[in-house]
């Protein structure tokens, strides 16, 4: 856990940028940035789901729960910035918890 915190800490010390991609995802699915920048900030109730090395980027997916059921999904690219490549809600929260489960694991 004590991994998790440091690391999401060192992302939000970077600046946030919306591609624009993001940016239509976001008012097509009715999603704020106050909404996503409160998620990263809340990191007792995110979690990694995804993280992959690519060149000089790391991509990352997080699930942020919003409750038992519902959760809200950020994927972004981190490298001197963070970019938020897209944003959407899902009611798949046991299945993500599945897969982090295993991600752990690892």
């Amino acid at each position: 856990m004590k991994k998790k915190d440091d690391f999401l800490k060192q992302i939000m010390e970077k600046k946030l940028i919306f591609t624009k991609h993001a940016e239509i995802r976001m008012e097509q699915r009715k999603i704020t940035r106050e909404e996503i920048i409160d998620a990263l900030k809340d990191v007792k109730n995110i979690e990694i789901i995804e993280k992959e090395r690519e060149n000089s980027n790391t991509k990352i997916k997080l699930m942020y729960q919003l409750s038992k059921r519902k959760g809200l999904i950020i994927v972004m690219a981190i490298n001197n910035n963070i970019r938020i490549i897209t944003v959407y809600r899902t009611s798949k929260i046991s299945k993500l918890l599945k897969k982090v489960n295993v991600w752990k694991r690892r």
